[in-house]
């Protein structure tokens, strides 16, 4: 068996490149649960008090309640590839993209509410500058 290891687990095994294993997904199921759980389980009654907002309609529990079957349904996969080794760069790439998706996420976020914040300092400004009548 002709190895180049980059470290445990990753490298070049036999002409094939070996990325991942079990070990790498291990703390994103584990971190990924309790997030699930607290969006979901009683977004009216853990979301005011994590996050600050209230969660009042039927409708935005059940957004709430659709992301957390989202995040359990990531973390299960991550099980999945964990234990079976065929899946575990598929799980690798999954953890990637879904916490690029996260930053991306925010940082969007970012972006348009310094844009709404820059347009409204800019109109603020304006008014205070008139002259008053």
């Amino acid at each position: 068996m002709k190895s180049s290891f980059l470290g445990d687990g990753y490298g070049v095994i036999d002409g094939t490149w070996r990325v991942a294993n079990g070990k790498d997904l291990s703390p994103m199921h584990c971190g990924l649960v309790p997030v699930a759980l607290s969006y979901g389980a009683d977004p009216a009654g853990m979301l005011p008090k994590l996050l600050k907002f209230n969660v009042e309609t039927p409708n935005e529990r059940q957004v709430f309640r659709a992301l957390m079957c989202l995040y359990l349904a990531s973390s299960a996969f991550w099980v999945m590839a964990a234990l079976t080794p065929e899946w575990q760069t598929a799980g690798l790439i999954w953890a990637v993209l879904f916490m690029l998706s996260l930053a991306l996420g925010r940082l969007l976020s970012i972006v348009l509410t310094a844009g709404r914040q820059r347009r409204c300092s800019i109109s603020t400004l304006q008014l205070s500058l008139q002259p008053a009548h």
